[in-house]
């Protein structure tokens, strides 16, 4: 890219700079690449050499990461703790973890969020129309990720029955696990969340089965996303467990669960979103990343439930 920027050529950047990058990392392939950076940099006699071979000319975002509160320290950059000191290891944690966020999110993104105004400073068409999801979908996640700026353009549902006993504008609602005693799990690096699991297979089931005033669906219509890889296995169980006696419905209900980062790029008329995690701490895990969170809430066409904590 730098090439041809440097030949005098064009380049034309098509997606969504709010949405996850080119190159989204799996959790494992996350820590693999920390850990390769924090070793690097720790063989480095001048880490600022070793960062500007990393990070090229973007020195500005490792300063202002210098400035936030101090990283978790993982279990294997605690033998590095004794050896090379508390501070020194937390200062090469922030800088594995500002360049993996820019690496994640790939130069099209870099460039719009590394602008104040990009409308007015950067040759940037902002395409503003949100043809996927229904009217109160579309203004909820506008509002929650382009600052009101992208419409929608869908009216009510079903297409051509918009007065019949049931029709709407798009449906958001968020189903609290607070109260039935949900608690994440660790599994490795991952999380999975069984209480959260049995209530989305619970929703799922008897929204397939009971759609009320609701339009009748298909498997194929739902979506079932999860913030971690052990949660879609745990979800996956939950209905196996439930469909033993039916097979095929599970077969198709099973292929419509996955994380956040397979489902980018697709949509489906209902969504439920685990967010899986639920501790004392309050610690909220990927979906702090405002992109993941985005990818979540913006798949929906028509009904979207946030099941969580």
């Amino acid at each position: 890219m730098l090439a041809l920027t440097r030949a005098g050529k064009q380049i034309i950047f098509v997606g969504d700079p709010k949405q996850l990058g080119t190159i989204p990392l799996t959790p494992k392939e996350r820590e693999e690449l920390e850990q390769t950076l924090v070793k690097e940099i720790d063989k480095s006699v001048e880490e600022e050499s070793i960062l500007g071979k990393i990070m090229g000319g973007v020195r500005d975002r490792i300063n202002e990461v210098y400035e936030g509160d101090n990283p978790q320290i993982p279990e294997w950059a605690l033998a590095l703790d004794a050896k090379i000191g508390r501070e020194k290891l937390l200062t090469r944690l922030r800088i594995a973890s500002a360049a993996i966020t820019i690496f994640e999110n790939g130069p099209f993104a870099e460039t719009i969020e590394g602008c104040p105004n990009p409308e007015e400073n950067l040759p940037y068409t902002l395409l503003n129309q949100n043809r996927r999801s229904l009217e109160d979908l579309a203004r909820y996640q506008s509002d929650l990720s382009y600052r009101g700026k992208v419409l929608p353009y869908r009216g009510k549902v079903p297409p051509g029955q918009e007065h019949r006993e049931g029709a709407h504008k798009g449906i958001i609602e968020w189903i609290d696990t607070q109260n039935i005693e949900a608690g994440e799990r660790s599994q490795g690096t991952s999380r999975r969340n069984p209480k959260e699991a049995s209530v989305i297979a619970d929703r799922v089931l008897r929204r397939l089965r009971n759609p009320g005033k609701l339009r009748p669906i298909q498997p194929e219509d739902i979506a079932i996303i999860a913030a971690y890889g052990s949660q879609v296995i745990t979800i996956r169980n939950e209905l196996r467990r439930r469909l033993w006696r039916d097979p095929e419905l599970f077969k198709r209900l099973s292929a419509r669960v996955n994380t956040v980062d397979a489902f980018q790029g697709s949509e489906s008329a209902v969504v439920y979103g685990s967010l899986t995690r639920s501790n004392e701490e309050g610690e909220t895990g990927f979906l702090k990343e405002e992109k993941r969170l985005n990818v979540a809430v913006t798949r929906a066409q028509e009904e979207l439930y946030i099941v969580g904590d």
